[in-house]
């Protein structure tokens, strides 16, 4: 028998017509903080089953965008923490082959993480929100490396394409944990509020390029010193590859697509002494 996710119906109630923005806004949270409630008990069931779910049945689909729905609502409604703990639960549901009984554990720990947020009614503040950030677990085995895994969280701005995959196993080759954000704004964003041990930028991310995101970041107090890689595709001659150098700052590292991809990466890591 199917579970059916919570209706998202409610009385809303609304204030008078003239009321401002944020007294909407107000109004509404409690609302949301309620939904939120009720979807966690959803997912909760549903993450028992997850050991049982193709990919592509509707159950698991519908984890997914329930996850992604709080993720949506929760910046808007002064929680956006909680969106970046949703974001990272999808990258670990992307990154995760099979749900074993350890994934499960996994999965609910970030639903409890979700579920004490909604409980205290506030988001974490900048500091405990980082060191909460740091205790998620990760879609890597680290029982399965056969070296010490790094304490190392990093960030890939860009689409989630081949490059991408190719990426995330190198990453996971050293043990360091990742997350990936597509949208360019969102994705800076997620590095000021995640603080990563390094940042990684795609030549071309969407309606930015990749050197306009590398000139945001870098215009953030709070990332000034971050070590940047930017990945950019094999350019045809000199000048050319001058060129992409010149419109970059000077410390942010290239690593190029392609064959030189293993050995720039490497050389990449020793030279902003991520490693």
């Amino acid at each position: 028998m199917p579970v059916l996710p919570p209706s998202t119906t409610r009385s809303t109630g609304m204030p008078a017509r003239g009321a401002s923005i944020d007294e909407v806004i107000d109004h509404l949270v409690p609302m949301f903080l309620e939904d939120t409630e009720h979807k966690l008990e959803y997912l909760e069931v549903l993450a028992e089953r997850m050991p049982r779910l193709n990919r592509r049945s509707e159950e698991f689909l519908e984890f997914v965008r329930t996850i992604h729905t709080i993720k949506g609502g929760a910046p808007s409604f002064g929680f956006p923490f909680l969106g970046v703990i949703c974001h990272k639960l999808e990258d670990y549901l992307a990154g995760t082959p099979h749900f074993s009984p350890k994934a499960v554990v996994d999965i609910k720990t970030y639903l409890a993480r979700i579920g004490e947020i909604i409980e205290r009614r506030t988001d974490p503040s900048e500091n405990a929100g980082f060191e909460l950030f740091k205790t998620l677990p990760s879609s890597i085995d680290f029982d399965q490396l056969a070296f010490e895994p790094k304490s190392l969280h990093s960030l890939f701005i860009g689409p989630r394409d081949v490059q991408f995959r190719i990426l995330e196993t190198e990453l996971k080759a050293c043990g360091i944990r990742s997350m990936i954000s597509a949208n360019s704004f969102h994705g800076v964003e997620l590095a000021a509020r995640t603080k990563p041990d390094f940042i990684m930028v795609a030549n071309v991310v969407d309606i930015l390029s990749g050197t306009e995101v590398v000139h945001m970041l870098r215009a953030l107090k709070a990332l000034q010193h971050t070590p940047i890689m930017f990945l950019r595709t094999e350019v045809p001659n000199d000048h050319q590859q001058d060129v992409v150098r010149r419109a970059l700052p000077d410390d942010v590292q290239i690593v190029r697509k392609g064959r030189h991809f293993s050995e720039d990466f490497a050389d990449a890591l020793t030279t902003l002494r991520v490693l």
